[in-house]
Parts: structure tokens; sequence; C-alpha cells
């Protein structure tokens, strides 16, 4: 059925974000949410997922007064569905807030957040992630607008919360810690950031130790870039705090560590898979890209005038 067709292509669009491959994207939502459109008309749930991912690649691509009309028209086809009183109305105050907040437009982006969090404690109450989600995206609202001290009552209600909900070994209560720790680095309060670096650094690896190699090839990317944030505070604050205490060096040297020797893992894999490939043209392929990548490495290692002369014609 075209709106069976029109899933597909969302779903198999999704596939350009690990590559980065956004522009890609959108020619996808848009058939996807013609075909939609056309079959059972814009107020639909199905409508709403290819117009969300097409206003969030056009944000991601800078294009950001187009993703501003989708999340505006978003909002008014889910409050005309289930009302403002539904979490997926909270995600595009969330969003659209973002979209403000990059923009520097804090006066818009305030209001916007508040209602999403008010949204999700009528909804949950106080005691659920989703309305510490909401505490963290207004924390990093106020922390974007020099507001600190407030910002730091916020994330610290996070961490609060997501410790008594998810538990002190749950990827969410890691987060919580580095966030509240960025906030400290970024403010120079670097003992104060130490002890929740430490912390949520040994929740990452402890974690990662536990999955990782049980997750999919595109699970596993999903999970390093999630962490990257983790390995970011660390050498920040490493990078500008020269009396940092031992313990917080080799935290860092074991994340780093892990986080390395599991992406080395993945690349002798993703080779072994390619050079066992039943298909020839895909073995011939990966070889000629290795050859020529053993030649460009060598050449780029010779002083110009000593290169060759047609290193532009291997590809």
């Amino acid at each position: 059925s075209q709106p069976t067709y029109a899933v597909l292509l969302s779903n198999c669009s999704t596939g350009y974000v690990t590559t980065g491959q956004y522009e890609k994207m959108i020619p996808l939502y848009t058939t996807a949410m013609a075909i939609i459109k056309k079959a059972i008309g814009e107020q639909s749930p199905d409508y709403l997922i290819p117009l969300q991912n097409l206003a969030y690649v056009y944000a991601t691509v800078g294009q950001s007064a187009k993703a501003e009309s989708l999340y505006l028209h978003g909002m008014a086809i889910r409050k005309k569905i289930s009302g403002e009183n539904h979490p997926d109305y909270a995600t595009l105050l969330d969003n659209l807030a973002l979209l403000y907040s990059n923009r520097r437009e804090y006066a818009k982006a305030g209001p916007l957040y508040s209602m999403a969090k008010n949204i999700r404690k009528q909804l949950f109450g106080e005691m659920h992630p989703d309305y510490a989600s909401s505490l963290n995206n207004l924390a990093y609202y106020y922390m974007d607008a020099e507001k600190y001290d407030t910002a730091e009552n916020l994330f610290i209600q996070t961490t609060e919360i997501m410790k008594k909900t998810l538990g002190e070994e749950h990827p969410g209560y890691a987060v919580a810690l580095n966030n509240l720790s960025d906030l400290y680095v970024k403010t120079g309060q670097f003992r104060k950031a130490e002890p929740g670096l430490v912390q949520s650094g040994k929740i990452v690896l402890q974690n990662m130790l536990h999955t990782f190699t049980v997750l999919s090839e595109s699970e596993k990317n999903n999970y390093l870039d999630k962490n990257a944030s983790v390995f970011e505070t660390n050498n920040s604050l490493l990078y500008r705090y020269k009396n940092a205490s031992t313990e917080m060096i080799i935290n860092n040297f074991n994340l780093q560590l892990a986080f390395k020797s599991a992406s080395l893992s993945d690349t002798k894999n993703m080779m072994e898979s390619l050079l066992t490939n039943p298909d020839s043209s895909i073995r011939k392929l990966f070889s000629s890209w290795m050859t020529n990548r053993n030649v460009l490495a060598k050449q780029y290692s010779l002083p110009a005038a000593s290169r060759r002369n047609d290193l532009e014609k291997i590809n």
C-alpha cells in the first residue's frame, strides 16, 4: 500500500544519518509526507513521523526557517489529534525550543521548554526520567543564557531524579552526572566537576564492557556517538585544569583506551567481512581501495616535489 511504501521510504532514509548524508534524506522524507497526505491526510500520527524527521534534517543542515515552519505545523496537527497534554506534543515543543536556542532566540525558547516540562510533570509526575529530561533541557537553556546558578540547580535535580528512578549504574544517570560536570568545567569549577566525571566515566565503561559486543554495527556507532560528550568533558577538564587528581587522569585513560579498542575492533570486523564477502566484485573493489590507500599514504609522506604527478587520478 502507499502508506506502507511511505514508511519504508522514511525508514530507509535514516541510514544516511550515520554517514552524515542529510541532503539525501530530504527528498525521501518529502515523498513520504506527500504519499501519506494523499492516502490518509495530514491529521495522522503517521504523517507526523516523516514531518518531524524532515524538520530535524532541515535544522541540521542550517535551513532553520524550513525547520521552524515544519515544527509549528507538526504542533498544530498533534494538538488537533490528541491535544496539548501528550508526550509527542512535549517533544515537538522541545525540538522547536532547541531550534530557537541554537539561533540564540532565548526569549522564544524558554517558554517552550517550560511548557514541555509542565506537560511531562502532569503526565508522569516529577519522579520520572522524562520529567528529568525536561529539567535537563531547561538547564542547558539557562547555561547557554549564562544563568549558571539556575542551570546548576536544574542539573542537580536531574541527577537526583535519574539516580532514584534508573539507579546508579544506568547510562542515563551517567549522562546526568556528565552534564552537571560540564557546567562546572565551563564555569571553571574544576574541583566540583571531578567527582561527577569520575563516576560517570566508570558507569559508561562498565556498561560498554557488558553490552558493546552484543550490539549491531549501527547500535555500536550510536553508542559511541551518544557517549562522545563524556570524552569531550573529560578532555576539556584535563586540558584546562593542570591539578587534576590521579583518579581523574586514570579514569580518563581507561575510557580512552576502551573506546579506542572498541573502535579498532569494529574496523577489524568490517574489514574481515569485506575480505570474506561472497560477492567477488565487492572483494575486488575493497582490494583496489586498500591498494590505493597505501599508495596515497606513502606518497603524501614524501615532500611535495618527490611525489607522483598522477595522484589526482587515483580513486
